[in-house]
């Protein structure tokens, strides 16, 4: 995962803003979190979404799961 000083809550903003402007646009094989990783393949095989639709909804799930969160003020 991303630390940006320690904080990944700080590296998920980075990634729901990475999501939602270009959805293929992280590099997944080099991804460290954990959790975002295995929301993927779940959407992947429980939903039968090919990659790029998965990682379209991924920002949906993750925040609905409470992997992403809305940006501080």
């Amino acid at each position: 995962m991303l630390y940006v000083v320690g904080e990944p809550d700080v590296a998920r903003q980075c990634y729901l803003e990475v999501c939602l402007i270009e959805p293929g646009g992280m590099d997944w094989n080099h991804m460290k979190d954990r959790a975002l990783l295995e929301l993927r393949d779940r959407l992947l095989e429980e939903h039968d979404l090919d990659n790029s639709l998965a990682l379209e909804w991924l920002p949906s799930y993750a925040y609905i799961q409470g992997l992403f969160k809305p940006k501080a003020p």
